[in-house]
């Protein structure tokens, strides 16, 4: 079964509150899933939501190195058929990661409504899961991908790469 990820800005957004009717979400967890010109960035891999997949690990280090710091990643994931449930259309459009098999398991969510969005976090809420990828993790993801050289080291981002020497991540050979 093929799940989707969502990057999202923070996964305390998404924090359960005890006056919330269940299947619901905080207004907050929208921001995670704030459109621009309509769309949304989506990942699409293989594997089950409950356990870590090897391309999760790829996605969460492909993201990583997009940014300017070294820290945690906070993910959404649901099964890809909820796209259907929501009504939700897609596109296959390249990412920009330095991981460029990563790059083609992206997507784009197309023709976003509110009403859309909604279901969408509501469905994550329903049979999806959000988490937080730790640091240890997100360096451990990092260094796999170095080692593997699934890493275009031209295309990380310049401003991590000394962060990244500081914190033990060996890069390339």
């Amino acid at each position: 079964m093929a799940t989707i990820l969502r990057k999202l800005q923070n996964v305390r957004n998404w924090d359960r509150k005890t006056w919330l009717a269940s299947e619901d979400v905080q207004s907050r967890a929208l921001k995670c899933l704030e459109a621009k010109e309509n769309t949304l960035s989506i990942f699409v891999i293989d594997g089950e939501i409950n356990q870590t997949s090897h391309e999760e690990t790829r996605v969460v280090a492909a993201l990583a190195l997009t940014r300017d710091n070294l820290q945690e990643v906070d993910l959404a994931l649901a099964p890809e058929d909820v796209l259907a449930t929501c009504g939700i259309k897609h596109n296959i459009v390249e990412a920009l990661t330095p991981d460029t098999e990563v790059n083609n398991w992206h997507r784009d969510l197309i023709e976003l409504s509110v009403t859309k969005i909604a279901e969408f976090a509501k469905a994550i809420e329903r049979e999806g899961d959000v988490r937080r990828i730790h640091l240890t993790d997100v360096m451990r993801a990092v260094q796999e991908s170095f080692d593997n050289e699934w890493i275009d080291q031209d295309k990380v981002n310049p401003k991590i790469f000394t962060k990244l020497i500081t914190k033990g991540i060996q890069i390339g050979s």
